[in-house]
């Protein structure tokens, strides 16, 4: 009788619930993040990595924006298409900090997927030819950007000056480019650098972290110091520029700081109550800029600086909403909650998304009312065209 009883319970137990991530940092440095997402219909898959080794200035301005156009054709120039023929896609980007490649898709070309972003670790073969041609193709792609990214640029060139350039590069120092400086900076950032390997999608957890393990710890061990994001001082001021519209900027520290998420939340309000301003804003490492453009300098004026202390009692919960659908957002799509996660693991190792949206839970109105006034003509960059 008692054997039964005990039976029954044993039975009635529900089960162990299966924590929704794993992460790891390799002996050679790299770091993994496995989440499952059993409802997502797609894996997302993002390869990250950073270096101060690698921060540009005037002589390598471009150099990173270039090797990732490189990368992206993989070893035989052809990578992109055999994604493709088995449903995935390769997506790339370079920003002030990071480089980063993400392969997304059908759950069921995981290992595809993982085996790709091993060979774009992997050195890659370039030739003179093969870096002319394709300067010539991201000359087109620098004569299509958007008049609000100019402006936004323009924002950086005033608040951190040389300091933090465009990712988008020069065209004249790529035209410099020799095959052998750009498998240096490779090396720098895919061997040596802080990597980070950010996988998200429905599968099952410890046999993908078992895959990404296998396939990763013969890579070599960081030579350089770990990644050190060191802020870059701000200096707000206005630039008159030969373009239409304007730009009000806000310095701000790593994405991972409160008081950047509470300026997020403060321009995504501006942008939410008036259908002419927009945000720009690109999760950073290091210093960032918070933007907001406008067809006009008075807009933006009458948008920031003319708000009563009502207004901005008003627009403290709009924020907060929108900045925490924004990241509550990014925890239900493979791709975003891959992403982000995978940048807050390069700034801190055990950094976590729920951390950014548990400080934002805790934003006061004077917290509100403090990222307002880093946008204040005074305080900001203000860009005129």
């Amino acid at each position: 009788m008692i054997s039964a009883v005990l039976a029954a319970l044993c039975w009635a137990q529900p089960p162990i619930a299966q924590p929704p991530r794993l992460r790891a940092t390799l002996p050679n440095g790299i770091g993994i993040l496995v989440e499952r997402m059993p409802e997502a219909r797609q894996i997302s898959v993002h390869l990250l990595a950073t270096s101060p080794l690698t921060f540009e200035n005037s002589k390598t301005h471009g150099l990173r924006h270039l090797l990732e156009h490189l990368m992206a054709r993989g070893p035989e120039g052809d990578l992109d298409a055999r994604l493709e023929r088995k449903g995935l896609l390769l997506l790339a980007e370079t920003t002030r900090d990071v480089l980063s490649f993400e392969i997304t898709g059908d759950p069921k070309e995981l290992d595809l997927a993982l085996e790709s972003v091993r060979q774009l670790m992997s050195p890659p073969r370039l030739t003179a030819e093969m870096i002319l041609g394709e300067i010539e193709i991201m000359a087109e792609e620098l004569a299509l950007e958007p008049q609000n990214s100019k402006l936004a640029s323009a924002a950086w060139q005033q608040a951190y000056g040389g300091q933090m350039p465009d990712p988008l590069g020069s065209l004249s120092v790529m035209r410099k480019a020799s095959p052998e400086a750009l498998a240096a900076l490779h090396q720098a950032l895919f061997q040596e650098g802080n990597r980070v390997i950010s996988i998200s999608g429905p599968f099952a957890l410890q046999p993908t972290m078992d895959k990404v393990r296998g396939l990763l710890e013969g890579l070599r061990k960081p030579l350089n110091q770990p990644f050190d994001a060191a802020l870059v001082p701000f200096q707000p001021g206005t630039l008159t520029v030969p373009l239409s519209g304007a730009a009000r900027g806000a310095g701000v520290p790593p994405l991972s700081a409160r008081e950047t998420l509470y300026s997020i939340a403060f321009a995504l309000a501006v942008a939410q109550t008036d259908p002419g301003v927009e945000v720009l804003y690109t999760p950073s490492l290091r210093s960032g800029l918070v933007v907001l453009t406008a067809a006009s300098s008075p807009r933006l004026d009458e948008a920031i600086d003319g708000l009563t202390e009502d207004q901005v009692a008003s627009l403290y919960p709009l924020g907060q909403s929108l900045a925490l659908g924004w990241l509550r957002g990014a925890t239900q799509d493979a791709s975003r909650n891959a992403k982000i996660r995978g940048l807050l693991m390069l700034i801190r190792r055990p950094l976590r998304l729920e951390d950014l949206i548990q400080s934002l839970e805790g934003m006061t109105l004077d917290d509100f009312k403090t990222a307002r006034e880093r946008f204040l003509r005074d305080r900001a960059v203000r860009v005129n065209g």
